[in-house]
């Protein structure tokens, strides 16, 4: 094998077998260069022959398929499919292939620049120094493509962004060849396990296996996971791949106007975080400590130092916990200085979002969350009230002195202090698209709290899954009613809920005419829709209004 025609009739016979054997093929010429990298320089001439082959072989197909593209106007597709490929329907087939084909020619066209990073002097460079040398190669191949295409920046930026990060998980590959093989072979295993599973769950009836296969196969998506994400961050300047392919973009297209993605995240000098997966919560958590009530009442200001009783119900012994909150970070801000129920709401969405095992969110997941919808879209009205929200979380600090409490809850402990939310905004990519989501950067001070206390409720997510509009009333409504009924649930309190408790949430106990009138019979409406929703799904066994004179209704009876 000393020349690359041979190379040529190799690859051919590889695309017309299958793809084991194309992968195959791979692996061998990896381990080739990898053998040249440890000193057998022997292996030098043919491995230029090799990688000056697959470039004959493989570039004319990409320029030709992107030409493809390009005339059929619909270039755009490229990049919308390359980070997308599990959302494209059968309408988009022909484009998908054409896509595909680009793909696997810059799969291959990444061996050729790490090879010749390898080989391209005599003396054998380090990892590091292969790594940064194969930048010039990669600039190199997508020059070309601009020049023999036409192509926009924001094609050329996204190639350039698929062969930096494949060359650069090449070149780790030949550095590190052992490593390597132990991790594919582990994740080989893991997904042959899942595979097991998946069998097993087919021809399986009985409730209380299923749910243990799933669990096993979460268990397993979150080993593999973890592994992949050890294995990529070893990958030297895999993280700088976005910026690097700017870079390179940059260059090439000089002073022409350019609106891609990286271009922008550049200028408002943001970084960009790839997000593959979220994890939608099957849980809803809500920190349930007397401050955290008191909190979101209203009840607490930036005044004064705030004494919350915390001892249970007919304790003798008093328990009093200080807490101090601030809203100096708010100075300007147009919405409300006093922490709300809707507040509450968002705060124990983020919660749930980020014990589900996700760091980066964005103001959709957190509505999604809210309304137990994870198909449901945000308004223009919605997404602002969720970002005004989030915002003053992120703002306000809070400190909380338990030292009174610590004997009692064997608290290891006792100062909490922070911001309610500790966020960042970033860009994310996730799903070929950059958007601006939220990075959590600690964990949430009140759940911390809550969670030395022991005083957490988990809520089926399908619980906020009721038959109502969504909007920001109804969340506070449904909210409310799911915490009475749950404290019902944990105690012996009353039963019953008074309507002027639930008008008080909204500002209306007081008022009368007609349009308080048609405002009040609208809740008890919407709340009797939440009662039957949360009856026929077992939350709870029944409901009854109580009505005073005139029939006028008073309250809700419910029964547990």
């Amino acid at each position: 094998m000393s020349s690359y025609k041979e190379l040529i009739k190799i690859t051919t016979e590889c695309s017309i077998n299958n793809s084991f054997d194309e992968i195959s093929f791979q692996e061998e010429l990896v381990k080739l260069v990898a053998e040249y990298a440890t000193g057998h320089i022997e292996k030098r001439d043919m491995i230029l022959d090799f990688s000056e082959g697959l470039k004959k072989l493989y570039f004319p197909i990409v320029v030709e398929k992107i030409k493809k593209m390009i005339r059929e106007n619909v270039e755009q597709k490229i990049y919308e499919i390359i980070y997308n490929l599990e959302n494209n329907n059968d309408s988009e087939k022909d484009r998908l292939e054409t896509t595909l084909q680009i793909i696997y020619g810059f799969g291959y066209l990444s061996l050729y620049c790490a090879a010749r990073a390898v080989t391209e002097s005599k003396d054998i460079p380090g990892y590091k120094r292969a790594v940064e040398r194969s930048i010039e190669f990669i600039e190199e191949l997508v020059k070309k493509v601009k020049e023999e295409t036409g192509c926009l920046d924001n094609t050329a930026y996204q190639l350039a962004l698929q062969l930096t990060s494949e060359t650069y998980e090449r070149l780790h590959e030949i550095y590190h060849i052992v490593e390597t093989d132990k991790f594919q072979k582990l994740i080989q295993n893991q997904t042959f396990r899942s595979i097991d599973i998946l069998e097993k769950l087919e021809n399986e009836k009985d409730e209380k296996k299923r749910k243990s296969y799933y669990q096993q196969l979460d268990n397993l998506q979150s080993e593999i996971r973890e592994k992949a994400e050890a294995y990529i961050s070893q990958i030297y300047l895999f993280k700088d791949a976005r910026h690097v392919a700017a870079a390179i973009t940059e260059k090439i297209y000089g002073n022409e106007k350019q609106e891609n993605i990286a271009d922008t995240a550049k200028e408002m000098e943001r970084e960009i975080v790839r997000v593959k997966r979220t994890f939608y919560p099957s849980q809803f958590i809500m920190p349930i400590t007397k401050v955290n009530n008191k909190l979101f009442e209203g009840s607490l200001t930036s005044d004064a130092v705030s004494l919350v009783a915390t001892e249970k119900n007919g304790s003798k012994k008093e328990l009093t916990v200080k807490v101090a909150i601030d809203f100096d970070n708010l100075e300007g801000v147009r919405f409300s200085r006093e922490l709300e129920p809707f507040d509450r709401i968002v705060h124990d969405a983020v919660v749930s979002l980020y014990e589900s095992g996700n760091k980066c969110f964005s103001l959709l997941m957190v509505y999604r969350a809210m309304t137990a919808n994870p198909k449901a879209k945000l308004t223009q009205k919605q997404f602002k009230e969720i970002s005004q929200s989030l915002n003053k979380l992120s703002s306000v600090r809070i400190e909380i002195d338990a030292t009174d409490e610590a004997k009692a809850y064997r608290m290891d402990k006792v100062i909490f202090k922070g911001n309610l939310l500790y966020t960042k905004s970033v860009y994310v990519e996730h799903k070929g698209k950059v958007e601006e989501w939220f990075e959590l950067l600690d964990r949430p001070i009140l759940l911390e709290y809550a969670e030395r206390k022991n005083q957490i409720d988990r809520v089926d997510i399908r619980m906020l899954a009721t038959d109502t509009n969504k909007n920001k009333e109804t969340l506070i409504l449904q909210d409310y009613l799911l915490r009475r009924i749950r404290m019902m649930k944990r105690s012996s309190i009353s039963r019953n809920i008074r309507y002027d408790a639930i008008y008080k949430q909204f500002g209306i106990e007081l008022l009368e005419g007609t349009e308080a009138r048609k405002k009040k019979a609208k809740i008890r409406e919407t709340t009797k829709k939440i009662l039957d929703f949360w009856k026929s799904s077992g939350e709870i066994k029944s409901y009854e209004e109580n009505k005073g004179k005139n029939k006028v209704a008073l309250s809700i009876k419910i029964e547990i």
